[in-house]
């Protein structure tokens, strides 16, 4: 007996209301991805699992096999309140670049964190311009994983605590950037 035909658009059926979700979202991931590499920017927004099987929320960068790298992470605008000064809280990993095989001197294990102040958020066709940035640290990690750690789910994190400002905008945006390191920014506060 023939079956009828089915709508590939009726999504009534659990499997491909599944699939259409898929595709939806890695339809927004690619437009994430086509909006930072717009700005220049090339960091990719992961989820992954730490140790007892939680997500984690990170956004990423390694591309360690590459010279030259100069790549742009920038949050959304903060606004100051009464603050003069801003202290941030950053969470990380960072891989240990002898870990990595053949990797040259293109490996680094540092990024930088900047930022910038306004006086109100900047309209979204603003064109990132790095140079507008004003460079608080060179951040590096006490502790960098390896191959071995990532086979075993080893998560280790690191926290660096920096002072930004003195601040006296209505608000500010932080950048982070990559010049060829293997990172997971896995919180800011």
């Amino acid at each position: 007996m023939d079956q009828p035909f089915s709508d590939p658009f009726d999504i009534s059926d659990r499997r491909r209301r599944e699939t259409l979700l898929l595709l939806l979202l890695l339809l927004l991931l690619l437009l994430l991805r086509l909006q930072s590499s717009s700005l220049g920017l090339s960091w990719d927004a992961i989820t992954e699992m730490d140790e007892e099987n939680r997500p984690i929320h990170t956004f990423q960068v390694c591309h360690v096999m590459e010279p030259n790298q100069n790549n742009w992470l920038r949050s959304g605008w903060i606004l100051r309140q009464e603050a003069q000064k801003v202290y941030v809280e950053l969470r990380f990993t960072l891989r240990d670049c002898n870990s990595i095989p053949w990797v040259s001197g293109t490996c680094k294990e540092t990024f930088n964190l900047f930022y910038l102040q306004t006086n109100e958020p900047l309209p979204a066709s603003t064109r990132f311009r790095p140079a507008d940035y004003a460079k608080v640290d060179t951040i590096a990690a006490d502790e960098s994983f390896t191959q071995t750690d990532l086979g075993d789910r080893v998560l280790r994190l690191n926290t660096e605590v920096r002072e930004v400002g003195p601040v006296t905008r209505k608000g500010f945006y932080l950048a982070f950037q990559d010049v060829g390191a293997c990172i997971a920014l896995v919180s800011v506060k």
